[in-house]
């Protein structure tokens, strides 16, 4: 069965020799590989994976341009098998704003990661609202870190808040990393299991309950649910073992598994 991870992360080569070992201590995690676009390609290999979702967070304004050139030329260099999302900040002026998302849907790169907590703020916080205009306009996706991170304590989102932002902006295309909010799922069944919104399932079979990730499984819509691992961070055989213990049916296995995201982000 075909396999494509929703969620990873790599670094440039001289980046990743400094990025994953701050990373590792700061969430007192072992990375799986050394955090490079070769260790992804070699770990997808060795597992069945065909093709990967790479994503990276922009923590200061002055990034946001760097990764989104980054992002497009790797886009362009691994066609067909990895695409890179594109990042923005808040405290860029509007017009920067603008001009990176424009810029991304323009090279074909319709995707930008956020994330609340190395981001440090709020879902709902108004300087978000350019953020969202835009990647409407320019019918970008947003991937969401959701809920708890093992690096913080507390959370700056959570399923209440991701409710009303996707009532509030109902074009807006969202996916939410970690089954909708790490770590808080009782309330992801309760607020947002069901809703039009998208779940990955990345970081998250080792510490859910199995019970708890039927009932939520169960809730939502097939077509908006994505196999991720959050490689290097997970190991990616552990998780489609995982994933492989649910007793699911091949269609919704297939769907989970490859065509959602072959939909969503590849087609």
């Amino acid at each position: 069965m075909k396999i494509i991870d929703a969620h990873t992360h790599c670094f440039p080569d001289e980046l990743a020799a400094r990025a994953i070992p701050f990373l590792e201590e700061e969430g007192n995690i072992k990375a799986k590989h050394n955090g490079t676009i070769h260790g992804l390609l070699e770990n997808m290999k060795n597992v069945g994976i065909e093709k990967s979702v790479v994503l990276s967070i922009a923590t200061k304004p002055s990034q946001s341009a760097k990764i989104n050139e980054w992002a497009v030329t790797m886009t362009k260099q691994y066609k067909g098998k990895l695409i890179f999302s594109g990042s923005v900040h808040q405290d860029l002026e509007d017009s920067e704003i603008e001009k990176n998302i424009k810029y991304l849907a323009e090279n074909n790169v319709k995707l930008i990661k956020l994330h609340p907590e190395y981001q440090y703020i709020c879902p709902l916080n108004n300087k978000m609202d350019r953020i969202y205009r835009a990647a409407i306009d320019y019918d970008v996706k947003i991937f969401f870190h959701s809920g708890r991170d093992i690096a913080f304590v507390g959370s700056r989102s959570n399923p209440k808040i991701f409710l009303k932002l996707i009532k509030k902006y109902p074009k807006l295309k969202v996916i939410l990393a970690h089954l909708g909010s790490w770590l808080l799922w009782n309330d992801v069944y309760e607020y947002l299991a069901g809703e039009e919104i998208y779940f990955d399932t990345s970081f998250t079979l080792d510490y859910i309950e199995k019970e708890l990730f039927l009932k939520i499984i169960e809730k939502h819509n097939k077509n908006l649910i994505l196999f991720g691992t959050d490689s290097p961070w997970e190991n990616e055989k552990n998780s489609i073992n995982k994933f492989n213990e649910f007793d699911f049916n091949t269609e919704i296995k297939e769907k989970i598994l490859y065509q959602n995201s072959e939909k969503l982000f590849f087609s």
